[in-house]
């Protein structure tokens, strides 16, 4: 479609590989059947962010009824279904347990969050999340630390967003940055 064609145009103007990082955070298909040209994208961007409903429907997963494993199962079918994108880093939200990051058909990081007692509003968590997430992972350079820290910071991030009515009005940098020394 004209997002595959698009970031194609994107990929082809960057004067390096290194100088373009793409990341995708698609929004829930209400229809769960997601068809809408994500797939055919994945081997045109680096980063795909995904919450666990958007995961499990992407991916077709269907949880057992005597399943006891949780989260477990889904992060290693969900690992597998993205192994073949050898490059991409796929990171999933997992709500109050956190997030998990997967790269080439495994676990690569997870983190947990600080859990809010009394959470006022989860309107904008994953968006929060993904933001965080991206600001920490580029500022410190895309490599392997990288990941851990844009994690944790998504993590941070979010988890002061559900303490806020609505999701247009960002948490303070002392907030965050008190809730960091929590996770």
């Amino acid at each position: 479609g004209s997002l595959a064609h698009k970031l194609r145009e994107l990929r082809e103007s960057a004067k390096a590989p290194c100088d373009l990082l793409i990341s995708l955070v698609p929004q829930q298909d209400a229809t769960e059947q997601y068809d809408g040209g994500v797939k055919e994208v994945l081997k045109l961007i680096d980063i795909l962010i995904l919450s666990e409903v958007e995961a499990k429907g992407m991916t077709k997963y269907h949880q057992r009824a005597n399943d006891i494993n949780g989260n477990q199962e889904v992060e290693d079918h969900v690992a597998a279904f993205f192994a073949s994108h050898t490059s991409l880093l796929v990171v999933v939200t997992l709500g109050v347990e956190g997030a998990v990051a997967l790269q080439g058909g495994k676990v690569v990081h997870r983190q947990r969050t600080y859990r809010r007692d009394h959470p006022i509003d989860p309107t904008g968590a994953g968006d929060s999340f993904s933001a965080g997430f991206l600001f920490k992972y580029v500022a410190n350079g895309a490599d392997d630390n990288a990941i851990a820290e844009g994690m944790r910071f998504g993590c941070a991030v979010a988890s002061n967003n559900v303490m806020i009515q609505g999701a247009s009005i960002p948490a303070s940098k002392s907030s965050i940055e008190s809730t960091l020394a929590l996770i």
